[in-house]
């Protein structure tokens, strides 16, 4: 889909960078939303336009005020968003928190790469499949 939103919530500056960096090279178009902080996060949620909510949400885990976790868990409650695709990025390679994830209603989880050339092969991919190949659920009848 040309012209989808993506909302990273990240707080590590160096990430934050490297991931506008990458959007900006992809082929199609891609408006990139950056929320700090898990409350900020949920506040752009909340306060955007019906029209204007995400196509995807690149969520890490480690966040002040309200970590990712707890970020999803709010998601999956509201109506509005709790569609809407949720790929963790984390460095976490730990399997109770990949498991809780998961359980808090992750559609993928990727650990975040060392390196910046495997993260500029890895983000094209992710966000070709989640913005132009993934069928997002009708809206409610």
């Amino acid at each position: 889909m040309f012209g989808s939103t993506i909302l990273l919530v990240e707080d590590d500056l160096n990430d934050i960078n490297l991931m506008l960096l990458t959007l900006q090279k992809l082929p199609f178009a891609v408006k990139t939303v950056v929320a700090q902080d898990g409350i900020a996060a949920i506040d752009y949620l909340e306060n955007c336009p019906a029209q204007a909510l995400p196509r995807l949400i690149l969520l890490d885990l480690n966040l002040p005020r309200l970590d990712g976790l707890a970020v999803m868990h709010q998601l999956r409650r509201n109506a509005r968003t709790r569609r809407i695709p949720i790929v963790i990025l984390s460095a976490t390679a730990e399997p109770e928190t990949i498991l809780r994830s998961y359980h808090s209603g992750a559609n993928s989880y990727l650990r975040k790469p060392v390196n910046a050339e495997t993260w500029q092969q890895m983000v094209p991919r992710l966000c070709r499949y989640w913005l132009q190949l993934n069928e997002l659920p009708p809206a409610q009848l």
